[in-house]
């Protein structure tokens, strides 16, 4: 996988939470099958990808 590739929500199978990993960093977002996660990751992916996510 590229270095500068773009973030994906994940499911971590055995607790059920979603994830993804930004700049090396694992960012836990609750429940992946709660919509508040995924909306939760669509707003951080927005202020990491303007540049404000590097002091997230």
């Amino acid at each position: 996988m590229p270095k500068n590739s773009t973030p994906t929500l994940r499911r971590h199978k055995s607790s059920g939470h979603a994830s993804a990993r930004f700049g090396g960093h694992q960012i836990w977002f609750g429940r992946h099958d709660d919509s508040r996660s995924h909306q939760d990751f669509a707003e951080y992916l927005c202020k990491w990808q303007t540049g404000d996510g590097k002091s997230l």
